[in-house]
């Protein structure tokens, strides 16, 4: 059923060759050994997932931190000034399943410098950027399957067109994946489901006894990125489901983007809610999250009138330059203003119906 699975996904998106794991963490961490690379710089988006980083100094190398332009795509001419022969690879991230539309002169630019390239489009599955899916550029493409669409908590994969690093990959999850054990598995799931139901309360308690910053600073130092449920395969349920998933994305992804034209037009529409889209609509464009420009109003405002509805607000990235458990880890660069902005005034929308409902409801008050 994996390899059925497999399979599926590269149909998918086009690709020779898909490479299912336990999580996108691990996806990522195979990725980069897959490149058998002992030492050198990551360039990583400055805003983005702590785990990313965290995994690139598992493998031995070092993230060197890039701010990013006000659309949340790479700033081209801060990569000419960093490119240089000790930077081997540079993560591509599309936060939020926002595209980056000059993605293929990006490309062509870092291949001319023999730069090694990773799409993360754990946030962007079933994007397309002027034809072509995101994660098929570069030399890998990272997904997640819990993001988006998939009914999962865990499982990851790896795409790519390169013969030579497919090999490479499917070796290492060879020695690393095991046989899926189910009482790892129903533990992870209980918990994560659970969570969903508990009262606020001790919600929010659970949630600071596992962020407290003694934990954090032994996640950083841990050279092992991922508990046992993460280095198990799939199981052939999981993989059933996810073949299933696949056969109906087309519907699921036209049902999305019906619900993103709603909400941009309750927005657009709107004199009350004072809220700004970051990108201008499209039907085309498929949201993890619609992120848009608060104004006159603080974000944790925004976040406690959701919260106050049943809507969790989550997903705000903080710049990982300020990062104080993870920052000594990178290489730093001096400007980092456009994520300090970004992060300071960009709300996250979820894509749900229930969102809808809500803004309509505040547009009113």
């Amino acid at each position: 059923m994996l390899k059925d699975f497999e399979k599926e996904i590269a149909n998918f998106f086009g690709t020779e060759h898909a490479i299912v794991t336990g999580s996108g963490r691990i996806a990522l961490q195979i990725a980069l050994q897959s490149f058998e690379l002992s030492e050198g710089n990551v360039i990583v988006p400055n805003l983005i997932c702590s785990m990313v980083p965290q995994t690139i100094i598992s493998t031995g190398l070092t993230p060197l931190l890039v701010d990013l332009n006000k659309d949340l795509s790479l700033n081209v001419d801060v990569l000419e000034n960093e490119v240089n022969q000790n930077t081997k690879v540079l993560l591509v991230n599309y936060l939020y399943g926002c595209p980056t539309d000059d993605i293929k002169k990006l490309m062509i630019y870092l291949k001319d410098k023999n730069m090694l390239i990773i799409e993360d489009v754990a946030q962007a599955f079933g994007l397309k950027i002027k034809g072509k899916y995101a994660g098929t550029f570069g030399d890998f493409g990272i997904l997640s399957f819990p993001k988006l669409f998939f009914p999962f908590f865990r499982g990851g994969a790896i795409i790519t067109n390169d013969e030579k690093l497919a090999r490479r990959a499917y070796s290492i999850r060879k020695k690393t994946q095991t046989k899926p054990n189910l009482f790892y598995i129903m533990a992870e799931y209980i918990y994560y489901r659970s969570m969903k139901h508990l009262p606020k309360v001790l919600k929010k308690r659970l949630t600071s006894i596992n962020t407290t910053p003694r934990d954090s600073t032994k996640l950083y130092e841990r050279k092992e990125t991922s508990s046992p449920y993460h280095l198990q395969n799939l199981t052939n349920f999981e993989t059933m489901i996810g073949i299933q998933t696949l056969h109906n994305l087309k519907r699921l992804i036209v049902s999305r983007q019906k619900i993103i034209e709603k909400i941009y037009s309750i927005i657009l529409n709107s004199n009350n809610l004072h809220l700004k889209p970051l990108f201008p609509y499209r039907d085309d464009y498929l949201y993890f999250r619609i992120p848009v420009f608060v104004k006159n109003a603080s974000i944790q405002k925004w976040r406690n009138s959701f919260y106050k509805q049943g809507e969790i607000i989550n997903m705000i990235y903080r710049p990982l330059s300020n990062n104080t458990l993870l920052r000594h880890k990178c290489v730093l660069l001096k400007d980092y203003s456009n994520s300090e902005y970004l992060s300071a005034n960009l709300l996250p929308l979820p894509v749900t119906p229930n969102v809808i409902k809500i803004l309509k409801k505040l547009d009113t008050t």
